[in-house]
This record gives C-alpha cells, sequence and structure tokens, in this order.
C-alpha cells in the first residue's frame, strides 16, 4: 500500500518552511470546545519548555508523538514524501482530542486547512500510518472517487474533507518519540 504511493511521488527540490507550534503535553479538557481550543492555545504558549526534550528541534509534542506543520503548500503526496524524508508520516487523527489539537496548531499557524494523512483506495477510508480509522470526523465526504486525499479544517466544530490529491496545502508530519 504505502510503496504504491511512494510510487506516485516526485522529487521536489523546493525547501519546506517549517513552523513550530507550541507544545501540549495535557489532555483537553472536557468542557465547552470552543473554550477549551482557545484556552489551551494560551495555556501552550505560555507553557515553559521541559528540561527534557523527546523531540527534536522544530517538532513539539503531544501524547507521545512529535508533530510538525510544515507551513509550505504541496500536493497530498509531495507532503507525504517530505514527511517520509523527516523519518515521519501525515498526521492521522485517532479520536477527538488529537483531531482538535491539530485543528489548533494549524490555527497558530494562520492557516485553514492542512493535509493529513487519511486517503481513500480501494473502496475504504485509510490512514498512510496504518493506524486503523476508528474515530471519524467527517465535515462533509465528496463521493467523487478523484477526491480521494483528506484535509483538515482549522475552525472549531469543522471535522475533515476529501479533495483531490494535486491540490496544494500546508500539512503536518507526526512520529513517535525518539529515545
Amino acid at each position: 500500500m504505502k510503496v504504491k504511493l511512494i510510487s506516485l511521488f516526485h522529487v521536489s527540490t523546493e525547501e519546506a518552511v517549517e513552523v513550530e507550534a507550541p507544545a501540549a503535553e495535557e489532555k483537553l479538557s472536557d468542557g465547552p470546545e470552543e473554550e477549551v481550543q482557545t484556552g489551551a492555545v494560551e495555556e501552550v504558549a505560555a507553557a515553559p519548555k521541559a528540561a527534557r526534550r523527546f523531540c527534536p528541534d522544530g517538532w513539539f509534542s503531544y501524547q507521545s508523538k512529535c508533530y510538525m506543520f510544515v507551513n509550505n503548500p504541496r500536493s497530498w503526496f509531495d507532503a507525504e514524501e517530505h514527511c517520509n524524508e523527516l523519518g515521519a508520516s501525515l498526521a492521522s487523527a485517532g479520536s477527538s482530542p488529537e483531531y482538535r489539537y491539530l485543528q489548533q496548531i494549524t490555527r497558530t499557524a494562520n492557516r485553514a486547512t492542512a493535509w493529513i494523512g487519511g486517503f481513500y483506495l480501494q473502496g475504504y477510508w485509510m490512514w498512510i500510518d496504518r493506524s486503523g480509522m476508528y474515530y471519524t470526523n467527517w465535515y462533509s465526504q465528496s463521493t467523487a472517487t478523484s477526491n480521494s486525499c483528506m484535509y483538515l479544517q482549522s475552525a472549531v466544530g469543522q471535522g475533515w474533507r476529501n479533495l483531490g490529491c494535486g491540490t496544494q496545502y500546508p500539512f503536518i508530519c507526526v512520529h513517535n518519540y525518539r529515545c
């Protein structure tokens, strides 16, 4: 599966502009969603850096994973290729708190949309990192088979959508902690 997608990539010579978003280790509360999002952004921005880091410079930490928002629009395939070159993949959203966090870092970068790692293949939606798609959060889903790549919308209360993979959006890479 991943090999098929990688074979569709082409090498891009442009360099990504990477934006570091604030780190957040605490779990988002179950309070009002808008207040949680706004408060989380402010609390995270004010949090001091931990003495021990598990994520490399330019990456930020949330729930035992390292994330990087790349504010250099690319096609979904080129975005995944860039993440692979960094030892990562496009981010998946396995839960509502994780999706809200991805939205939060996209808003922090002043962006309305970002590619994430969901894609449609042979009648199924799946995550590029091979994790199960047990949590879904569709805002609206296009039935066109040509719209086989997933992006998030950063506005509070908005779910993900699908679009043609050649559209250029900024994107979010993720990898597990490395000791």
